[in-house]
């Protein structure tokens, strides 16, 4: 519920609780007494469908486990409500705030060892984008190292190192499974180059070509996080060579 309209509903309900107040008084022989009020009842009575409208909307819980009494002040189920409806409005952001899952922590430290070590220095001085580019060329030279190829490097080295096709001279192949021919192998694999292509052109060639804002760190963290996670594959990919 918008700000605006959790504010209207606590100055009705707290309206409401002033023009409803009431005092029992006895009378003058001592035998009995009623409930007298410091507004006009007709208009309070008028007000209580409104009330009670409002609280639906506001906290539909708002009569549960209430129960009044002959000797309850008139509108007492009501003021009760307003009570409830008023703290939890106003205390409503904060409780959801407490209650909802805690949202999972993502620390550059835990990122794979060649992207973190190489982002290192630049992250420490502030420097982000600097950080993402240094991590992102020790990906793709331990690529260089892994498959043991210095004609190609970046996304069409990573690309081409996880295609289908069956190794070749002097172009290994990179296999996170066995090619077994089916779908999951061929996912797999087309997978990781493709997100090679992706994070090398759609982020790491821009910045070596334009000059271009700072990143923030979070933005940062993201994309050393996508860098990680294809550091990870072609890390643990063993180096299938032609026979």
């Amino acid at each position: 519920m918008e700000d605006q309209r959790k504010q209207g509903i606590v100055k009705e309900l707290k309206e409401f609780l002033e023009i409803s107040k009431s005092k029992w008084m006895e009378d003058e022989w001592g035998d009995g007494g009623d409930w007298f009020f410091q507004f006009d009842y007709e208009e309070i009575e008028a007000e209580v469908q409104i009330v009670e409208l409002l609280l639906d909307r506001a906290l539909p819980s708002w009569q549960k486990g209430e129960l009044t009494d002959s000797n309850s002040p008139p509108f007492e189920l009501q003021r009760r409500g307003c009570r409830r409806a008023i703290k939890w409005l106003e205390k409503q952001e904060m409780i959801e705030r407490l209650l909802e899952p805690e949202a999972p922590q993502l620390s550059a430290s835990t990122l794979h060892q060649w992207v973190w070590d190489a982002a290192r220095s630049q992250w420490a001085s502030g420097h982000f984008r600097d950080a993402v580019s240094a991590a992102a060329r020790v990906v793709s030279n331990r690529t260089q190292q892994k498959v043991d190829r210095r004609d190609k490097s970046e996304w069409n080295l990573i690309q081409e190192s996880f295609s289908l096709k069956h190794p070749e001279e002097r172009k290994p192949r990179l296999r996170l499974t066995p090619d077994d021919g089916g779908d999951t192998f061929k996912n797999l694999h087309e997978g990781a180059g493709f997100l090679a292509q992706g994070l090398f052109r759609g982020i790491r060639n821009p910045s070596n070509h334009d000059v271009l804002p700072e990143l923030t760190e979070n933005e940062a963290l993201e994309q050393l996080a996508a860098f990680s996670l294809l550091a990870r594959w072609i890390d643990k990919a063993e180096v299938v060579r032609a026979v």
